[in-house]
């Protein structure tokens, strides 16, 4: 899978440029990211905040809406807080 392969490297416009434009995903700290752009700005962020991050992707597939080009697939970011999520505003914890 490409997705999982590019954002192993932490390649944020190689990520985004796997995205349409359109694109749109909740991250639970930061809320709605909308557009290639904010990918990119959003992978860049986790770097920052969680420099030994790392996805986990549990083995339970993708639901595929039948009525609309969306899809929710679950994964799990993993690594230490020991820096800031900015925004908004989330001070480094330095805990796992």
């Amino acid at each position: 899978m490409r997705w999982g392969e590019v954002r192993a490297t932490r390649d944020a416009e190689g990520l985004a440029a796997l995205c349409t434009e359109d694109v749109e995903f909740t991250d639970p700290a930061l809320g709605a990211v909308r557009g290639r752009a904010a990918v990119a700005k959003w992978l860049r962020g986790c770097e920052r905040a969680v420099p030994d991050y790392r996805f986990d992707d549990p083995e339970e597939p993708p639901y595929l809406a039948r009525d609309s080009p969306k899809a929710i697939v679950f994964w799990r970011m993993l690594g230490t807080h020991s820096g800031p999520i900015d925004p908004p505003g989330i001070q480094p914890t330095a805990r796992s």
